[in-house]
């Protein structure tokens, strides 16, 4: 079956080495927002993105892996603050109060005993309180492209190349365009985390393709994730603002691939201050516990019931 797509050019990612790559960025606050802020750019410049997160990480990035945050040690987790046009690419609400520099950034490094495809696949999953069981009280899933084609691109192995920007706020933005490459989704969740239960919409983006990564090209799965605006909740605590981004890349040696995920978050509760490294421990850890879970499901030592 033949899909439209208006955005995408036909021609596979074996014709890299074609025109020079743009430049990566250098150190993880640069990687982390890159990756962010261009998430809906040309293969070439996200391969960029993800070359500049893999030299940081080759350089010095091993010690945070698999690392547990404590209130003691949580600087060590941090990244740099989000700019504003950082998120020129995403639909955000009107929201006065919106301050980037009170959403603390966090990072947090696993490495995975799953595949890249397999974390996609557990990501895509509609029952994600049965994925990552403990972590929700509530995760209700709508899609808004076609999960079956997205899917169907990674089984084939054949992903088609992004040779320019997407731009999902214009108008006139079709998302069957751009199904084989984006899996567009918005969430309704509730957590509980540090004694503290918080209601909020959370957008999901997600991405696949084989981007020139180290110059080399290399099949990767990344996503974005955002709070559109603030959602009242009946305990008193609301989730003002947070953004994510993360990739799972390949790796050789000890582990099937590589786990990013960087996270800015501002909480306003009556429980917990909102300078309190305790959200940032938190953010740290849950991050953690996620791949943890991801790779006991990998491992055969979970059994996941058939959605």
């Amino acid at each position: 079956m033949m899909h439209k797509h208006l955005a995408l050019s036909l021609t596979f990612v074996s014709m890299f080495g074609c025109k020079r790559p743009p430049e990566a960025p250098e150190g993880l606050d640069e990687s982390a927002r890159f990756m962010f802020r261009e998430f809906y750019s040309s293969d070439d410049v996200i391969g960029a993105g993800l070359t500049g997160f893999m030299d940081w990480y080759d350089d010095e990035g091993d010690t945070l892996l698999d690392a547990t945050a404590n209130p003691d040690n949580v600087e060590g987790f941090e990244v740099a603050d989000l700019a504003s046009s950082d998120l020129d690419a995403i639909d955000l609400d009107s929201y006065a109060g919106r301050d980037l520099s009170k959403a603390n950034g966090i990072v947090s490094l696993a490495a995975m005993s799953c595949t890249p495809a397999e974390v996609e696949k557990y990501n895509l999953r509609s029952d994600q309180m049965e994925v990552f069981e403990g972590q929700f009280q509530q995760y209700d899933r709508e899609y808004l492209s076609s999960r079956a084609v997205f899917e169907d691109t990674t089984d084939s192995g054949e992903y088609p190349s992004i040779d320019e920007d997407i731009d999902i706020l214009s108008s006139d933005f079709d998302p069957d365009t751009t199904e084989q490459v984006l899996s567009l989704m918005t969430n309704e969740a509730v957590t509980s985390d540090a004694g503290v239960t918080v209601a909020f919409t959370l957008v999901q983006h997600w991405r696949h393709g084989i981007f020139e990564i180290q110059g080399e090209p290399t099949e990767a799965f990344l996503g974005i994730g955002f709070v559109p605006g603030p959602k009242d909740g009946e305990t008193g605590t609301v989730m003002l603002q947070q953004y994510n981004v993360q990739a799972v890349i390949p790796r050789s040696g000890n582990m099937e691939a590589l786990r990013l995920f960087a996270l800015w978050l501002q909480v306003d509760s009556p429980i917990v201050p909102e300078n309190s490294p305790i959200w940032s421990t938190t953010s740290v850890n849950k991050a953690k516990q996620t791949a943890e879970r991801l790779n006991e499901i990998c491992n055969g030592e979970v059994d996941l019931p058939a959605e």
